[in-house]
């Protein structure tokens, strides 16, 4: 079953690293620099690492930005995951589609509803059918190309 993923590429909520992930094929929550298995973490970070490895081939995933002064978020980019999570590097290896307008990577002006997306990774959407009716309306809308 295919999942839905969206996710942000802004570390600390300031740095973005959108360019970078675009370029390299990539996406990954947090800096690999920064994370150092033997510190305690919160549960947040627990949370998202746990939804990063459940992470599978062929599930879609879209980097988003969020508006919260409209409540909606910008989808930058899309793409499509090419092997499952790599714990051990903490990456996801992503095909990104070229859906931009100016045959870029992102997706200009493709605004939606935030739909409670403000985490850097969010607990996946179920494929088409096997969600809420308005979910997969969203989801129709955030990964249409």
């Amino acid at each position: 079953m295919t999942n839905y993923w969206i996710v942000g590429a802004a570390f600390s909520g300031t740095e973005d690293v959108f360019d970078g992930f675009i370029e390299a094929g990539i996406w990954y929550g947090w800096n690999p620099k920064d994370d150092d298995p033997d510190k305690p973490v919160g549960a947040q970070v627990i949370k998202m690492r746990d939804h990063f490895r459940a992470i599978r081939k062929g599930d879609r995933i879209a980097i988003k930005t969020k508006n919260i002064r409209d409540g909606t978020i910008k989808i930058r980019a899309i793409g499509i995951v090419k092997a499952d999570a790599d714990i051990d590097a903490w990456r996801i290896y992503v095909d990104w589609l070229s859906v931009g307008e100016d045959g870029g990577k992102e997706i200009i002006g493709r605004k939606v509803d935030l739909n409670g997306m403000q985490s850097t990774i969010s607990p996946p959407f179920k494929s088409i059918g096997n969600s809420k009716p308005q979910d997969d309306a969203w989801i129709k809308e955030v990964f249409c190309i």
